[in-house]
């Protein structure tokens, strides 16, 4: 789902959280029959939701340089490039195929899922490992813009859903 960039309002984290979970009907409450008879479908936890909750406003939230937020940019490109990489990715953010993510790269190296919230954990690039002669940077999330460097992997799913006990 795509979201404009720093839209933390609650119907946009509540039309990203049912994107996520790709259910229709949820409710932070503890399973119920009666809950289920009103037709919810998807239960969180109060501590699920607020991981949820954190790792949306990450996604969303607007990354501020106060360095440079008094100075001017005398190219506007560079500026882009700057603001949509983020620490840890081998080269400018945005430079890779349009609409691709470092989530779908197969030089990003997933290590599995949260366990409070199950969705991604932030990744190691290989690239720039391999650039920095095994210097590991920053992990990179999921969500951020491919550099040139991409190659297409897997599809990776950004939430795991938790495995039901029959």
């Amino acid at each position: 789902m795509d979201i404009a960039s720093h839209d933390n309002s609650p119907e946009a984290f509540a039309a990203w959280l049912s994107a996520q979970i790709g259910e229709t009907r949820w409710i932070v409450a503890r399973r119920s029959k009666a809950r289920i008879k009103q037709g919810y479908d998807y239960f969180l936890t109060k501590r699920r939701y607020l991981a949820l909750q954190a790792h949306f406003d990450k996604e969303t939230a607007e990354m501020i340089d106060t360095v440079s937020a008094h100075l001017t940019e005398p190219n506007m490109l560079l500026a882009k490039q700057r603001s949509e990489t983020k620490p840890g990715q081998a080269y400018w953010g945005g430079t890779g195929p349009e609409g691709k993510t470092c989530r779908t790269c197969a030089r990003w190296e997933a290590d599995g899922y949260m366990a409070g919230s199950g969705l991604l954990k932030d990744a190691l690039c290989a690239k720039y490992r391999a650039m920095t002669h095994g210097q590991q940077g920053d992990r990179v999330p999921h969500f951020a813009k491919a550099c040139k460097y991409f190659e297409q992997g897997d599809e990776r799913p950004i939430h795991q859903p938790k495995k039901t006990i029959a």
